[in-house]
């Protein structure tokens, strides 16, 4: 059994979430590296890239245990424009990778499409995602998917595995934005997110576009920071936009099935009061006979027996507020 470091509480980020239905792709990607793990690959991602979540939701470590990142609905940075619908695992290596690391891909992998539904033919590479250019993942896919749909272990010729010289991979992506007040940032990007979040499309990057940037972030439910990073330039590129808000209904009013009295009732009152409040003791399982409209004994002892129960320092057989309170919690 895969041994799983949960690191989901020490991760960084992950504000940004989509529903499972949209998941439908699976992509292994290689670090590019001898080894590291979340924790080193991340001082890339947030340090110099400006990313506010990493590249992966797991990482599998040259022994094969895993780091497990993010949950399935946070949207990862793996891969750019293709992150909505992609669950990303990653394998350290440079590609060279360890027979541990393969078996534990192929559980994984196998996982994942049986829980999120993916078909084996969208079970990808990095590279062969539409506008990548990258040697990522660093191995044969056709022979990798062949090997998984077989329930088999991929295990690579030996003549085919040669080192790739790269560094971890790095999606396209347009410059970073932020508000900066000594050396205003301008351009044509600007613009381009001014028209996004609504605001003169002016070209420079000021107080106001720095607040609509965080209104547009927050109503994607993205972390509402104002930095024009990865996520939010995906946002913009793909013309995501917030799903309305569906009003709360009204609560509907709640009419109560036994009316009681205002006014204070003692033995010898007559009228359609008392014969509420016989309504209402009937229903409590305190019985007076029959609703008459007349407080006789059998209405007195009916309270008192009420009052005994409920309001014991109240024994008086009279009904006034505090009966009618009580009688009304047991009623309705």
């Amino acid at each position: 059994m895969t041994k799983i470091h949960d690191i989901r509480k020490s991760v960084r980020g992950g504000k940004s979430k989509r529903a499972l239905s949209r998941v439908n792709r699976i992509a292994r990607h290689h670090s590019g590296t001898t080894g590291g793990d979340y924790f080193s690959f991340g001082k890339r991602w947030f340090d110099q890239l400006g990313w506010s979540t990493g590249g992966y939701h797991e990482i599998i470590l040259p022994d094969g245990s895993i780091q497990f990142c993010y949950d399935p609905d946070v949207i990862t940075n793996g891969v750019g424009g293709h992150n909505t619908g992609t669950y990303h695992i990653c394998v350290v290596g440079n590609g060279q990778f360890t027979a541990e690391q393969e078996k534990t891909w192929n559980e994984r992998a196998a996982y994942w499409q049986k829980r999120l539904g993916i078909p084996l033919a969208n079970v990808l590479g990095h590279r062969e995602f539409q506008g990548a250019s990258t040697a990522c993942p660093g191995i044969n896919m056709d022979q990798v998917r062949k090997a998984l749909g077989e329930g088999k272990t991929y295990t690579p010729p030996k003549t085919e595995v040669k080192p790739v010289t790269v560094t971890a991979p790095t999606p396209s992506k347009p410059r970073t934005l932020r508000l900066d007040t000594k050396n205003m940032m301008n351009g044509e990007d600007v613009k381009k997110v001014q028209r996004a979040v609504g605001v003169k499309a002016d070209g420079w990057f000021g107080s106001e576009t720095d607040k609509a940037v965080r209104a547009y972030q927050a109503s994607l439910n993205l972390d509402a920071d104002g930095i024009v990073g990865a996520l939010t330039w995906e946002a913009i590129d793909t013309g995501r936009k917030p799903e309305p808000k569906k009003p709360a209904p009204a609560p509907k009013p709640t009419k109560k099935k036994y009316v009681l009295p205002t006014k204070v009732l003692r033995r010898g009152n007559k009228g359609k009061d008392v014969g509420l409040l016989q309504t209402a003791l009937n229903a409590a399982n305190y019985n007076v006979g029959r609703v008459d409209d007349d407080y006789g004994p059998k209405t007195q002892d009916a309270v008192r027996r009420f009052q005994k129960v409920y309001l014991p320092r109240e024994v008086d057989g009279i009904a006034g507020p505090n009966t009618y309170r009580e009688l009304d919690k047991v009623v309705n």
